[in-house]
């Protein structure tokens, strides 16, 4: 893919909509603001994943929308894009597969709109970065890597990580400090469940 960013100061990135995919996409929205420090970074989430994206450094705005239904689905998208569209974005990064997602930006008429080519959705991108068996493999984290690196080169990514606020400590080691685990040995936590996915959960043959 051949194009020129350098003009670039507008950027929308469409998250993702689970927590897990959240924290894995972490490392991608920050590889796009190493590709474009100056540029201003807004992201569009769920309004449940708001909290995820409030203490991101990387991040400058956050526009939440509702998940609808039906005729509500389509009603709300057009408020967001109306929207999307008087903030004069440049170039969004599509981060789900979805055909929502895509639909959303083309919308908001953001002039270049870069994601992975599936769900009939390629009417709706500029750029269009193929899902193919070797895409299909990698881990998550390399996954939406991938479609940032359409952008430019990345020399390292780093791994996913949370960043918490103070009183977001306070509370975890009070809760801790109940249960007596501030003993100073190392303490490993396992989610192993998901509300959506299969590849995102513990099969239990392996408890």
């Amino acid at each position: 893919m051949k194009s020129d960013f350098s003009r670039v100061n507008r950027i929308l990135v469409r998250g993702v909509n689970w927590v897990g995919d959240t924290i894995l996409a972490y490392p991608s929205v920050q590889g796009v603001k190493e590709l474009f420090p100056h540029s201003r970074l807004t992201v569009l989430v769920p309004n449940h994943l708001i909290d995820l994206w409030r203490t991101s450094p990387f991040v400058d705005e956050i526009i939440p929308f509702q998940k609808k239904s039906g005729v509500g689905f389509f009603l709300e998208d057009i408020r967001v894009s109306r929207s999307i569209r008087g903030k004069r974005f440049d170039l969004a990064v599509i981060l789900p597969r979805s055909f929502r997602s895509a639909f959303q930006t083309y919308l908001a008429g953001i002039p270049v709109r870069i994601g992975y080519q599936d769900e009939g959705r390629s009417l709706f991108l500029t750029h269009k970065i193929r899902r193919n068996e070797e895409v299909l493999r990698i881990h998550r984290v390399h996954y939406y890597r991938k479609l940032v690196e359409s952008l430019g080169h990345l020399e390292t990514i780093p791994s996913p990580r949370l960043v918490l606020r103070e009183e977001e400590r306070g509370w975890a080691e009070g809760q801790l400090r109940e249960r007596g685990l501030l003993d100073g040995r190392v303490l490993i936590g396992i989610n192993p469940g998901a509300a959506y996915g299969l590849a995102k959960c513990w099969h239990p043959d392996r408890f």
